[in-house]
């Protein structure tokens, strides 16, 4: 999606744009690489921040790189040309020991905000304290509505099982209790691991993703300037249909948009829809 995001962002020379999940760095790079402008980086991911700043300087004076949370625009307490949102996993964060991963074993953490080497951006519940304190009907109701999970109650009672002999502390053993709860045929013959959907589940609800994402929604229009272009990639469909619903609402379409200028009557509309459908 990077060149679809930079077509739509259209970077202009002297413009100062938001990367709000700056991640690897791929969209702010390509925004720099594009015109010369400047980026602001933010990422709650404080490893992704360490990242930025070694981007920083290859770009002296034009990429300013802050450890913030995407949902929190108004505390930037300025306006951009256009702002990006990119909702979902980095690389690095899959491919990092705090547990978003289920292909290899590692501690159940799965905080986006937080590392034991950098502290802790806000406080939040990891993913082991989550799955050994939570009662049976929380954590199928977080399967269920966060991750869509069909066997949401069995894999809960199969967790609270096992936890009451030993404590929930790394990946694979929330792998083994899905495999032990799902039917066999399922396992089998399902075209994603069986573990998806419970640590899709987990991650948004540790990281309230989408209350930071209906957050940054609300805040968007008033962090751009007149003429700014708002552009967010979403992954699963609790994040697209939010996101659908928010720019019908300011437009009446879908979710790549651009600020219209103030023309002085009220009963114009706040943006204007860059494509008749969202682009994939």
């Amino acid at each position: 999606m990077l060149d679809e995001v930079v077509e739509y962002l259209a970077p202009q020379p002297g413009k100062v744009y938001l990367d709000g999940t700056f991640g690897e760095g791929g969209y702010t790079k390509r925004i720099l690489d594009e015109a010369d402008c400047k980026v602001v980086a933010i990422d709650q991911d404080p490893c992704a921040i360490d990242k930025a700043h070694m981007l920083a300087q290859v770009y002296p004076d034009r990429l300013e790189v802050k450890w913030h949370e995407f949902g929190k625009l108004d505390a930037l307490s300025r306006t951009f040309d256009g702002i990006v949102l990119d909702i979902g996993l980095s690389s690095g964060q899959l491919a990092s020991d705090r547990g978003f991963s289920f292909k290899t074993d590692s501690p159940l953490d799965m905080r986006m905000s937080s590392t034991s080497t950098h502290g802790s951006l806000r406080r939040l519940i990891p993913a082991d304290v989550v799955l050994n304190q939570f009662s049976v009907d929380k954590l199928a109701g977080i399967f269920r509505q966060y991750g869509q999970e069909r066997f949401a109650h069995p894999i809960a009672n199969e967790i609270d099982r096992r936890r009451g002999k030993t404590p929930f502390a790394t990946t694979h053993q929330l792998v083994d209790a899905v495999l032990a709860a799902v039917p066999k045929r399922y396992a089998r013959e399902a075209t994603i691991h069986p573990a998806t959907r419970v640590f899709q589940s987990l991650r948004i609800y540790v990281n309230d993703e989408l209350g930071q994402l209906q957050s940054a929604l609300a805040l968007a229009a008033n962090a751009l300037n007149p003429g700014g272009r708002l552009v967010v990639v979403s992954f699963h469909s609790l994040e697209d249909a939010m996101v659908k619903k928010h720019f019908r609402a300011l437009a009446q379409d879908s979710s790549l948009s651009e600020k219209l200028a103030d023309t002085g009557r009220n009963d114009d509309p706040v943006f204007r829809i860059l494509t008749k459908r969202a682009a994939r």
